[in-house]
């Protein structure tokens, strides 16, 4: 069972957190190839 203090570190993802920083370092997939295939740019907001 994780304590109330370790689920506030894994669940934060802001800038300067520690999951923030982890998950900013890997990819995140934000779109099939088909929605994208006739643009070369794709506006999104991700992590915040």
């Amino acid at each position: 069972m994780v304590s109330a203090e370790e689920n506030e570190i894994l669940t934060r993802i802001g800038p300067g957190s520690r999951m923030g920083a982890l998950m900013r370092r890997y990819c995140q997939p934000i779109a099939a190839a088909a929605d994208i295939e006739n643009r070369w740019t794709y506006r999104v907001r991700v992590l915040g």
